[in-house]
């Protein structure tokens, strides 16, 4: 168990690493923000990820590249209620924004 969990943080480390680079290069910010979500997928594990962007007005989250989405549009664009909003601008780490269940009649 430890050499598992000691080789995934080796892969976490190395994927981080290479962000560094990928952030400073000279290119457009589309190009850059998937290269940025494939490395950090990468380093999670993931097979699904999204990068939003915050804006203020309208309140909203919009999406700037995603990964392994079958539905999502593109762009993906998520409006906030106040407190959200509010919650966001005062976050001072990651905030994790879950959805109520959706029920099927």
């Amino acid at each position: 168990m430890e050499t598992n969990n000691f080789r995934r943080l080796l892969r976490t480390v190395e994927a981080l690493s290479d962000l560094g680079p990928e952030l400073t290069a000279e290119r457009e910010f589309s190009e850059t923000s998937r290269r940025m979500l494939s490395a950090v997928m990468e380093a999670a594990g993931a097979r699904e990820g999204a990068l939003f962007v915050f804006n203020e007005k309208p309140t909203m989250l919009t999406s700037v590249t995603s990964e392994g989405f079958a539905m999502l549009p593109d762009p993906a664009i998520i409006p906030l209620l106040p407190k959200h909003a509010h919650a966001l601008a005062a976050a001072r780490g990651p905030i994790v924004l879950t959805l109520p269940p959706i029920r099927y009649f």
